[in-house]
């Protein structure tokens, strides 16, 4: 009877052991995620301060009408970027009306 214990006992224990060795390590692994996560949301704050890099409306070149318009201070269209607009042959109203447009 004490042999069968014996047995039992020795063949128990290791996955037991196992057992416990990986619910530690997950524990510790869930700490130290939770620790980064909180150290990285305190140490991040949104900065409003970066520049806008979009042209003011003043400052877009081209026809505004167009469709091929890049709405862009250095490029006047996809088609003809040297322009001149008056006059291309590429030119296609755009699907909008001026009354939409923020300028």
């Amino acid at each position: 009877m004490i042999s069968i214990l014996l047995i039992f006992t020795v063949g128990i224990i290791p996955p037991l052991i196992s057992v416990w060795v990986i619910r530690q390590a997950q524990a510790e692994a869930n700490d130290r995620l939770q620790r980064a996560i909180s150290r990285a949301s305190r140490a991040w704050v949104p900065d409003d301060s970066a520049p806008d890099l979009s042209p003011e409306p003043w400052q877009i070149i081209g026809d505004r009408t167009c469709q091929f318009n890049a709405h862009s201070a250095y490029i006047r269209c996809a088609v003809n970027p040297s322009g001149p607009c008056q006059g291309c042959r590429h030119y296609e109203p755009a699907n909008f009306s001026l009354q939409n447009l923020n300028y």
